[in-house]
Protein backbone atom coordinates (compact mmCIF):
# COMPACT_ATOMS: atom_id res chain seq x y z
CA UNK A 1 0.00 0.00 0.00
CA UNK A 2 1.57 3.38 -1.38
CA UNK A 3 -0.96 5.57 0.41
CA UNK A 4 -2.66 6.50 -2.58
CA UNK A 5 -3.31 3.08 -4.13
CA UNK A 6 -2.13 -0.65 -3.61
CA UNK A 7 0.33 -2.12 -5.78
CA UNK A 8 -0.48 -4.88 -7.61
CA UNK A 9 2.36 -7.28 -9.10
CA UNK A 10 2.84 -9.53 -11.88
CA UNK A 11 5.64 -12.17 -11.15
CA UNK A 12 7.37 -14.29 -13.59
CA UNK A 13 11.04 -16.06 -13.47
CA UNK A 14 13.10 -15.63 -16.20
CA UNK A 15 15.54 -17.48 -14.13
CA UNK A 16 15.60 -15.22 -11.53
CA UNK A 17 12.33 -13.81 -9.70
CA UNK A 18 10.77 -10.69 -10.79
CA UNK A 19 8.19 -8.62 -9.28
CA UNK A 20 6.41 -6.70 -11.86
CA UNK A 21 4.07 -3.40 -11.01
CA UNK A 22 2.22 -1.20 -13.33
CA UNK A 23 2.35 2.85 -12.17
CA UNK A 24 1.01 5.87 -13.59
CA UNK A 25 4.58 7.23 -13.39
CA UNK A 26 7.35 5.10 -12.86
CA UNK A 27 9.22 8.03 -10.79
CA UNK A 28 12.58 7.56 -8.81
CA UNK A 29 10.73 8.29 -5.41
CA UNK A 30 9.27 5.29 -6.21
CA UNK A 31 11.64 2.73 -7.30
CA UNK A 32 13.81 4.25 -3.80
CA UNK A 33 11.30 3.74 -1.59
CA UNK A 34 9.34 0.76 -2.63
CA UNK A 35 11.81 -0.78 -4.45
CA UNK A 36 13.91 -2.24 -1.52
CA UNK A 37 10.81 -2.82 0.52
CA UNK A 38 9.67 -5.35 -1.94
CA UNK A 39 12.70 -6.66 -2.62
CA UNK A 40 12.89 -8.48 1.04
CA UNK A 41 9.45 -8.72 1.63
CA UNK A 42 8.41 -12.02 3.17
CA UNK A 43 6.74 -13.01 0.09
CA UNK A 44 10.13 -13.53 -1.43
CA UNK A 45 12.30 -15.41 0.89
CA UNK A 46 15.14 -15.34 -1.81
CA UNK A 47 14.64 -11.68 -2.90
CA UNK A 48 12.99 -10.13 -5.92
CA UNK A 49 14.14 -7.73 -8.62
CA UNK A 50 11.02 -5.04 -8.74
CA UNK A 51 10.06 -3.66 -12.07
CA UNK A 52 7.88 -0.62 -11.89
CA UNK A 53 6.42 0.02 -15.86
CA UNK A 54 4.59 2.34 -17.60
CA UNK A 55 2.81 0.81 -20.82
CA UNK A 56 1.83 3.31 -23.57
CA UNK A 57 0.50 0.96 -26.83
CA UNK A 58 3.37 -1.16 -27.41
CA UNK A 59 5.70 1.06 -25.42
CA UNK A 60 6.77 0.29 -22.02
CA UNK A 61 9.22 3.15 -19.77
CA UNK A 62 10.28 0.99 -16.89
CA UNK A 63 12.77 1.41 -14.02
CA UNK A 64 14.28 -1.48 -12.07
CA UNK A 65 15.13 -2.06 -8.26
CA UNK A 66 18.00 -5.19 -8.51
CA UNK A 67 17.93 -7.48 -6.16
CA UNK A 68 21.16 -7.03 -4.20
CA UNK A 69 21.92 -3.94 -5.94
CA UNK A 70 19.72 -1.28 -5.77
CA UNK A 71 18.57 0.94 -9.18
CA UNK A 72 20.12 -0.25 -12.03
CA UNK A 73 20.42 2.04 -16.12
CA UNK A 74 18.71 -1.84 -17.26
CA UNK A 75 17.94 -5.13 -16.73
CA UNK A 76 17.94 -7.64 -19.50
CA UNK A 77 15.85 -10.37 -17.53
CA UNK A 78 13.84 -7.39 -15.85
CA UNK A 79 13.10 -6.10 -19.35
CA UNK A 80 11.75 -9.14 -20.97
CA UNK A 81 10.15 -10.17 -17.52
CA UNK A 82 7.97 -6.79 -17.77
CA UNK A 83 7.34 -7.39 -21.33
CA UNK A 84 6.43 -10.69 -20.79
CA UNK A 85 3.95 -9.37 -17.69
CA UNK A 86 2.37 -6.56 -19.42
CA UNK A 87 1.14 -8.89 -22.06
CA UNK A 88 -0.53 -11.90 -20.38
CA UNK A 89 -2.09 -8.86 -18.29
CA UNK A 90 -3.58 -7.76 -21.57
CA UNK A 91 -1.43 -4.34 -21.70
CA UNK A 92 0.82 -4.64 -24.22
CA UNK A 93 1.54 -6.94 -27.36
CA UNK A 94 3.93 -9.83 -27.32
CA UNK A 95 6.69 -7.57 -29.30
CA UNK A 96 6.96 -4.03 -27.31
CA UNK A 97 10.23 -1.37 -27.28
CA UNK A 98 11.09 -0.85 -23.68
CA UNK A 99 12.52 2.54 -22.66
CA UNK A 100 15.04 1.72 -19.25
CA UNK A 101 17.08 4.70 -18.17
CA UNK A 102 19.98 2.69 -19.78
CA UNK A 103 18.52 2.93 -23.41
CA UNK A 104 15.66 1.95 -26.00
CA UNK A 105 15.49 -2.24 -26.53
CA UNK A 106 13.12 -4.35 -28.49
CA UNK A 107 11.36 -7.13 -26.67
CA UNK A 108 9.80 -10.11 -28.80
CA UNK A 109 7.81 -12.79 -26.97
CA UNK A 110 7.47 -15.17 -29.37
CA UNK A 111 5.24 -18.39 -29.81
CA UNK A 112 7.57 -21.07 -28.76
CA UNK A 113 7.48 -19.29 -25.14
CA UNK A 114 11.03 -17.58 -25.97
CA UNK A 115 11.59 -14.07 -25.28
CA UNK A 116 13.83 -12.18 -27.23
CA UNK A 117 15.74 -8.96 -26.38
CA UNK A 118 17.62 -6.29 -28.94
CA UNK A 119 19.40 -3.35 -28.72
CA UNK A 120 23.02 -1.34 -28.13
CA UNK A 121 25.20 -2.60 -26.16
CA UNK A 122 27.84 -0.15 -24.55
CA UNK A 123 30.47 -0.31 -22.34
CA UNK A 124 29.54 0.97 -18.88
CA UNK A 125 33.17 1.25 -17.55
CA UNK A 126 36.43 -0.12 -17.40
CA UNK A 127 38.62 -0.78 -14.28
CA UNK A 128 40.59 -3.04 -12.78
CA UNK A 129 40.75 -4.98 -9.07
CA UNK A 130 42.17 -7.60 -7.12
CA UNK A 131 40.76 -10.47 -4.66
CA UNK A 132 43.26 -12.25 -2.36
CA UNK A 133 46.36 -10.36 -4.38
CA UNK A 134 45.11 -11.55 -7.80
CA UNK A 135 44.39 -9.44 -10.68
CA UNK A 136 41.32 -10.41 -12.53
CA UNK A 137 40.29 -7.83 -14.38
CA UNK A 138 42.54 -5.65 -15.99
CA UNK A 139 41.65 -1.43 -17.70
CA UNK A 140 41.63 0.98 -16.00
CA UNK A 141 42.63 0.34 -11.91
CA UNK A 142 39.44 1.00 -9.18
CA UNK A 143 40.46 0.97 -5.61
CA UNK A 144 37.76 -1.52 -4.05
CA UNK A 145 36.22 -0.68 -0.97
CA UNK A 146 35.68 -4.34 0.77
CA UNK A 147 32.79 -6.35 1.24
CA UNK A 148 29.94 -4.96 1.40
CA UNK A 149 26.69 -6.74 2.07
CA UNK A 150 22.92 -5.26 -0.06
CA UNK A 151 25.93 -2.93 -2.26
CA UNK A 152 25.99 -3.33 -6.15
CA UNK A 153 27.95 -6.67 -6.90
CA UNK A 154 30.20 -7.68 -9.54
CA UNK A 155 30.08 -11.52 -9.56
CA UNK A 156 33.53 -13.13 -10.81
CA UNK A 157 34.27 -16.31 -12.32
CA UNK A 158 37.57 -17.70 -12.38
CA UNK A 159 39.33 -20.71 -11.01
CA UNK A 160 38.68 -19.86 -7.52
CA UNK A 161 37.19 -22.93 -5.32
CA UNK A 162 33.31 -22.68 -5.12
CA UNK A 163 33.31 -22.15 -1.48
CA UNK A 164 35.46 -19.27 -2.19
CA UNK A 165 33.71 -17.49 -4.94
CA UNK A 166 30.21 -17.91 -2.67
CA UNK A 167 31.96 -16.36 0.36
CA UNK A 168 34.63 -14.16 -1.04
CA UNK A 169 34.29 -12.82 -4.61
CA UNK A 170 32.42 -10.37 -4.41
CA UNK A 171 33.50 -6.87 -4.24
CA UNK A 172 32.38 -3.51 -4.50
CA UNK A 173 33.25 0.19 -5.05
CA UNK A 174 31.76 3.14 -4.87
CA UNK A 175 32.05 6.10 -7.76
CA UNK A 176 34.07 8.66 -5.69
CA UNK A 177 36.91 5.70 -5.79
CA UNK A 178 37.05 5.32 -9.41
Amino acid sequence: NTGESILEFTCVSMGNPHAVTFVNDPSECMVHTMGPAIEVSQYFPEKTNVEFAHVDGDTITMRVWERGCGETLACGTGCCATAVAAHITGRAPRKVHLKVLGGLLDIDWRDNNHVFMTGPAALSFTGSFEIWGRLLFSRRRLRASGFVPGARFLHIRNDMSQRHAKEGARRTFNESET
